[in-house]
């Protein structure tokens, strides 16, 4: 392990904005404060001289902005509007990468990634490395998701998944990367558990424990992550939160794009990227030049090679999150996301007993939208009625209705000779999170629940929750 008064150093050079040294790697040197593993002997003897000037309160501060930017993405761009990319030996030489796009650019990356350092750890060995990179001012612990100013006892934290154990991470490769595994509060790891970055319900928002750079950090180590072992252990990114975790995503990607232009490269960033990088390991790009994310992925996933065009196609949906935005004859379709897929509902119905709706398949959402050009969606506008809300579509009135054992919805009025309660008035509400309940106001209510891969009517609300969009 290397004297911890290089790390020290680092930290007084910081505060008193020392120019950075170039490495001899030179990774983006406009973005980045160079290892002290590159550092000449002179250079580090002036630091460390000037540092002796710098006062205990004057470092302190140097970490306490939240907005501690050192890096942001340019605002000249090439002619595929995407952030122009400087050339450097380590990652873009002779600019090696301007040409690339998506996939390509990120396989690139990846085997360049490996070659800026080869150390590796066990799970269980990563203490050996994080009492360096993740020191606090105070010679404490930073907990992820806090400022960099803030420090606590090694005893309240343990090691955060950045990137999710049941994820795909494990404890073995990125699960055993001192890049994806970063000390957390104990209580705050728990509380997150294995959920995407975002702002939806579903997901779970650095910033919520009141650091908001922490939203741009986690960006990072997700990209890093998406990247350097995409093809050894399969990770990839998406928008949708309900995924299954066999399938080792992570995101939400649109956000972690956002928060990667708002909130920049941070001091506190730069150091622990050099001090990983002074123990042997590899170095993150993304916090050497966080542009690359842009090159890589568009809001759907990978940019293809004409630069930043959407490849989705389809007309727009927006989740509705207020009764009232439908009751204007607005056309909506109703929605449910499962563990796996995105199902819609649809015109086709059995002409037999239990009448139920079935579901279609279609795009996704992100962040509350979709997208679709599934023609058999059946469509809804809302008409007011004896106290609630009569459901019309193209194919007539949505029914509620009880026949014996079964409580269940059809479109128009049931035509079995058993049926009874039958009605087409609905009490229909939106959470403020945008979950949508449909209640038949009959003798029996019956709620319109999604039911294995179809929309069935039941006495009871449906666990897994529906939602309306419209155009």
């Amino acid at each position: 392990m290397k004297s911890r008064l290089l790390v020290l150093a680092a930290l007084f050079s910081l505060a008193s904005c020392a120019p950075a040294v170039s490495s001899s790697k030179e990774p983006n040197s406009s973005n980045i404060v160079s290892s002290s593993k590159e550092q000449s002997s002179s250079s580090s003897v002036s630091s460390q001289e000037e540092s002796s000037f710098v006062s205990e309160s004057s470092l302190e501060s140097s970490w306490n902005s939240s907005t501690d930017e050192v890096s942001s993405i340019p605002t000249d761009s090439s002619e595929d509007y995407l952030p122009v990319l400087e050339h450097d030996s380590v990652w873009n030489p002779s600019g090696a990468l301007d040409e690339l796009r998506g996939e390509s650019f990120l396989t690139s990356l990846a085997s360049r990634i490996v070659s800026t350092g080869s150390k590796t750890c066990s799970y269980s060995g990563l203490w050996d490395y994080l009492d360096d990179s993740d020191k606090s001012p105070d010679g404490k612990i930073r907990p992820f998701y806090h400022a960099p100013s803030e420090g606590a006892s090694k005893g309240s934290c343990n090691r955060e998944h950045v990137w999710p154990d049941s994820r795909g991470a494990g404890k073995s490769g990125p699960g055993s990367d001192p890049h994806v595994i970063r000390p957390a509060l104990s209580s705050e790891n728990s509380s997150r558990g294995n959920k995407y970055f975002g702002l939806s319900s579903r997901e779970f928002d650095p910033a919520s424990l009141g650091y908001e750079g922490a939203r741009g950090e986690a960006a990072r180590i997700i990209f890093y992550a998406a990247t350097r072992y995409a093809k050894s252990h399969g990770l990839s990114l998406d928008n949708n939160p309900g995924a299954s975790t066999a399938q080792k995503t992570m995101g939400s990607l649109k956000t972690l794009l956002e928060w990667n232009r708002k909130y920049p490269v941070n001091e506190a960033e730069i150091l622990r990227n050099n001090v990983l990088d002074d123990f042997g390991f590899a170095r993150n790009p993304f916090i050497d030049n966080p542009n690359f994310a842009e090159y890589i992925w568009d809001d759907d996933g990978f940019r293809g090679a004409s630069g930043n065009i959407d490849s989705q196609t389809g007309e727009l949906h927006r989740m509705v999150t207020d009764v009232t935005e439908l009751q204007n004859g607005k056309s909506f379709f109703i929605g449910a996301l499962d563990a796996t897929s995105f199902i819609a509902m649809t015109k086709d119905y059995s002409p037999n007993t239990p009448w139920y709706v079935k579901g279609a398949q279609i795009s996704t959402p992100v962040d509350g939208e979709v997208r679709t050009d599934v023609s058999s969606i059946s469509y809804w506008t809302l008409e007011a009625a004896s106290g609630g809300y009569k459901m019309r579509s193209s194919a007539g009135y949505l029914y509620g209705y009880n026949d014996g054992t079964f409580n269940s919805i059809c479109y128009n009025a049931p035509t079995s000779a058993t049926a009874t309660s039958s009605s087409d008035v609905w009490d229909v509400s939106i959470a403020s999170d945008g979950k949508l309940t449909l209640k038949a106001q009959a003798a029996t209510p019956v709620y319109l629940e999604f039911y294995n891969s179809s929309f069935c009517g039941f006495k009871r609300e449906g666990s897994i929750p529906l939602y309306a969009y419209a155009k």
